[in-house]
This record gives C-alpha cells, structure tokens and sequence, in this order.
C-alpha cells in the first residue's frame, strides 16, 4: 500500500510543473514525485519553435531551478517514463523497473504530435516539435538542408517557418484550410499573417491536400499535393497534436479523446486525478 499521502505526477511538462508549485505552497512537496519522459527538468515549450531553434547556444528556459525541486523536497524522476499503472495495488510501474506507491496520482501526460496517417514515424527527414529533444534534433536538420516543407498553417507551423526563412532556409507552408491560422484569429488577420510571410519570401499555399508518399529507404523523397508529386528535403509536420493518454486507457480509465475527469479533475478511479492539455 502507499503511504498515506503519497502523491505521484506523471508528466513534466507545464501542467506537472505547476502542480509542485501550488503542492510546495500548501506545504506537501516532500510527499511528491515528478515522474518525466524528459531527460531535462520541465521547461517553457513555446521558445522551442523559436529562438532556440535558431542558436544552439540558446538554453532551455526552466519553471523553477533544479535546487528548487530540491530544497522543496520534491522527487523528479528523470528519462524514466511511466509505463504501468497498478489500480489495485496502486503502484506506478517506471521503465527503470522502480515502482512508485501512491495515494494520490495525478496523471498529466498532455498530448503528443499529430502525424499524417501512413507516413511512417521513423524517417529521418520528417520532423515535428513538441519537445527539448524533437526541436534539438529539428536545429540540427535545419542547419544541413537548404529547403524545406511545412505542412500545417497553425502557430506552430508558421513559427517554424518563419525561424527557418531567418535562417535563409527556402520555405514551403502547405495548409489544407483555406486560410492560416483558421480556428484561431479572424479572417483579417489571417490574410495579414499570409501577407507578411509572403512579403518575407515564403511559399504559402492554402486550401491543399497533402497526401501520397514516396519513400526511398529511410528518407521521404516526394510528397503529392493536391494529387502532384514534389521532392522534398526536408518535411516538418505541424497539424496540432493529439491527447496522450495511452497510459490512462491500458490502466482501464474511461477515456474519449482524452482523460474523461469530472469537475474535481477526479477520473473514473477516485484515486487518480488528470490535469493539462
């Protein structure tokens, strides 16, 4: 059984973060552990599409400091994912083969990329950004490829844009609705947005199908838009994301599109909480 208040995070990202702080607030830190898929303490992801995508040298920008977790009391389990949950024995089973009791979980594993359906996930041209090491491995395709290829007109895609143009990068925005940015700004801005990407030397096409692959070992050679094929160099997927909750589901929590939680964040298991994206 776990100790009586015991308290398990999944998840590192801004949501897992922000529950150390408001727990070490309320004086209960020491009976916390941070379970992170991460390598890397949790940290502010909105500047990886930006600036450090563009400057090695640039550093991860952290919500709280590694002697702050410390002198909070708080546990962090880092690049030791969360692989099992144990409802009846209440248990977190680790990949590092620790597993952590619990009285209260919490269960904030956010969301992860979306990819196209049947491009597979491991071509070592194909990237997307949602993490320290997905934007470390993008710097690093960025700086060896003289063009590449958005598919997805949303925030994300048109940062990434725009930070690959800055770096003299030809760029290729492909969007299959007929306007940027369309679930989140009105049609004028979203005619600006194009205007001003335009006005900067990137490709913008709206209202396309992406869809068709060729392959050639481990690399995408064309992408077909709009039924036409054309060579690729480099592809960066940024059509939003998708709910993680894989964990959730395989511990037999009811799920649909996502962690289904009433209006205490409390799941179907009156044990385990879900919190973020």
């Amino acid at each position: 059984m776990a100790d009586q208040d015991s308290i398990v995070i999944v998840g590192g990202g801004h949501a897992g973060a922000q529950l150390c702080g408001a727990l070490a607030a309320a004086g209960r830190a020491r009976e916390v552990h941070l379970v992170c898929d991460d390598a890397e303490l949790p940290y502010h992801r909105p500047p990886l599409s930006k600036a450090f995508l563009k400057d090695a040298a640039t550093r991860l920008q952290w919500h709280r400091p590694e002697n702050w977790y410390r002198d909070a009391g708080i546990t962090v389990h880092r690049a030791n994912p969360a692989l099992k949950i144990d409802r009846t024995r209440r248990l977190v089973h680790l990949s590092s083969g620790d597993a952590l009791p619990y009285n209260t979980l919490v269960l904030a594993t956010g969301a992860r990329a979306r990819r196209l359906p049947h491009l597979p996930e491991s071509l070592s041209n194909v990237a997307v950004v949602r993490t320290a090491a997905d934007a470390i491995r993008m710097r690093d395709l960025l700086n060896a490829c003289h063009g590449v290829s958005v598919v997805g007109g949303g925030f994300i895609g048109l940062e990434i844009a725009a930070t690959a143009r800055a770096l003299g990068k030809g760029v290729q925005v492909l969007e299959s609705a007929p306007r940027l940015l369309m679930r989140g700004v009105s049609p004028q801005l979203s005619e600006h947005v194009l205007r001003t990407h335009c006005d900067h030397g990137i490709d913008v096409r709206v209202g396309v199908a992406v869809g068709g692959f060729e392959v050639a070992g481990d690399r995408l050679t064309k992408l077909a838009v709009d039924g036409v094929p054309q060579d690729v160099e480099l592809v960066v997927l940024g059509i939003g994301a998708v709910p993680d909750h894989d964990l959730a589901s395989a511990a037999g929590l009811h799920c649909d599109n996502g962690i289904v939680v009433d209006e205490h964040m409390r799941t179907s298991d009156p044990a385990i909480f879900a919190i973020g994206d």
